[in-house]
């Protein structure tokens, strides 16, 4: 009960019960670029080569969410990383 003695009533949560997918964790270039220690160019150049080739090389996927906001998987630096590192 509320203070003005009227009920209040439970909120019902419709995703309660589903299963949910989590979200890839998406960084942006500028975060590619401070944790591989590489320059922002660098990545964007990465970006384009991962495009260019479908992902045979650079990163890739990007997800543009407009002309100026990329963003990037871990999963795709990930990726990237072991297939520099072998």
């Amino acid at each position: 009960m509320t203070s003005n003695g009227t009920k209040r009533r439970a909120r019902r949560n419709p995703g309660a019960g589903a299963q949910t997918q989590a979200l890839p964790q998406l960084m942006t270039p500028d975060q590619v670029a401070l944790l591989l220690q590489l320059t922002r160019r660098t990545v964007d150049r990465l970006i384009a080569q991962g495009e260019r080739t479908k992902g045979k090389q650079g990163l890739y996927p990007v997800y543009r969410l407009s002309s100026r906001a990329v963003r990037i998987p871990q999963a795709a630096v990930h990726s990237y990383l072991q297939e520099k590192l072998t």
